[in-house]
């Protein structure tokens, strides 16, 4: 064999060995690639399951907290402009006037304990930006500032942020899906669990009536407030109208006392 031969057969096997190596690198390559597609493709379903999950989270607390807004909204508006505790408040039916009363505190109760489970879950206030409810957690903000601030009618009806976490705190169950006690629950365990919480504001529903006639509504800034931004809060929530008539009634009863 002469030496061009064999320079030609090493060159050869030297090209095999390189076309070889190239081969294995491009399949490791490959394969890397394809595992790497793999994961991301896994994370990319679990993290579209974890978003499909938080959001069913979160509608479920929308709904509850639209219908709490609702509720302590038009109770407000009954308070200021339906006589409505200056009627039960002072029944002469002893059943009806407590109903009255911790019918009117559970309904404050209950929107803090809704409230303040969307606090302490981070992933739903998340999920509020990228619903495009961002606001909303201003809007909360300002509610409970709005209860807390003493500039408003010389501090009455004010509770405190710790007071609404307080209360909220001792609302809670497991037991229900809105994950709040009941109002016969509440009522029951009022005077030993919520009164010592609920002092000051208590006493100023039992001081509401003097301020009414058969003319005039109550006359309080606070309260007002709190009527049009559960409103405003209420149409932030409901893109779909569903509650439209209500808010915009109530929106509409918040703008003047009379």
């Amino acid at each position: 064999m002469s030496d061009q031969t064999m320079l030609v057969g090493v060159v050869v096997a030297i090209l095999t060995a390189f076309t070889s190596l190239a081969i294995a690198i491009f399949n490791a390559r490959s394969t890397r690639n394809l595992e790497r597609q793999a994961r991301e493709a896994d994370r990319a379903d679990k993290l579209e399951e974890r978003k499909a999950a938080d959001k069913v989270e979160l509608d479920l607390i929308r709904e509850p907290l639209i219908n709490a807004a609702l509720d302590l909204a038009d109770r407000i508006d009954n308070m200021r402009r339906r006589r409505f505790l200056g009627t039960y408040l002072t029944s002469r039916v002893d059943h009806r006037s407590e109903i009255a009363r911790t019918s009117t505190l559970y309904r404050f109760a209950k929107y803090w304990c809704i409230v303040q489970r969307l606090y302490d879950n981070v992933t739903l206030h998340r999920l509020l930006q990228e619903d495009g409810l961002g606001p909303v957690g201003d809007m909360l903000s300002e509610i409970a500032h709005t209860f807390a601030s003493d500039r408003y009618d010389d501090g009455r009806f004010m509770v405190w942020r710790d007071e609404q976490r307080a209360i909220a705190e001792k609302m809670r169950t497991d037991e229900t899906a809105e994950g709040c006690i009941g109002y016969a629950t509440f009522a029951e365990r009022y005077d030993d669990t919520f009164a010592q919480w609920f002092a000051s504001f208590d006493q100023d529903l039992a001081s509401f009536d003097q301020d009414l006639n058969e003319e005039t509504a109550i006359k309080s800034g606070r309260l007002q407030t709190l009527q049009q931004n559960l409103a405003a809060l209420v149409h932030r929530l409901d893109p779909d109208q569903a509650y439209g008539e209500r808010w915009k009634w109530l929106m509409e009863r918040s703008r003047g006392d009379k």
